[in-house]
């Protein structure tokens, strides 16, 4: 069953929906080769964790990417997802990540907020890739029935 969370990462809440098995694998497998190093440093993370700790590990995992293809990697993970943010009058806006008009509009000046949404988008859609990981929820696995 395709889950969505919607909860505050950082400064964004943040609405993301994960992706159907097929799409979410072949990401997957797009992320691991492009950022094996760097996707291991973020299964040490718990839900409480500030990325900021992770830094270090992430740098050296992203050392020997391209930096287009981490721009593409992250416009395809950010494809199901959606920030509410508030304007300057207050009122609260969404704006769908499906682009690299609407991510830039969203993070930029702001790209630490990026990682951590990103980070958040891995952790919703492959949570159970990573040691120790549960549900999304954290409770434990229930067995299903049939």
């Amino acid at each position: 069953m395709i889950k969505s969370s919607d909860e505050m990462v950082g400064e964004f809440r943040v609405q993301t929906t994960q992706f159907p098995a097929m799409k979410a694998f072949e990401l997957f497998g797009r992320l691991l080769r492009a950022l094996g190093p760097a996707i291991a440093s973020l299964s040490t993370l718990n839900k409480d964790m500030d990325l900021r700790d992770a830094l270090p590990q992430l740098a050296a995992g992203l050392k020997a990417v391209e930096p287009v293809e981490l721009s593409s990697l992250l416009e395809q993970l950010f494809k199901n997802t959606r920030v509410i943010i508030t304007d300057d009058k207050g009122r609260e806006r969404g704006k769908d990540l499906t682009s690299r008009g609407e991510i830039d509009a969203v993070f930029t000046g702001k790209l630490m907020g990026m990682l951590e949404v990103a980070a958040h988008v891995i952790k919703v859609n492959f949570a159970d890739f990573f040691a120790g990981s549960g549900p999304l929820d954290g409770a434990a696995p229930t067995p299903s029935a049939g």
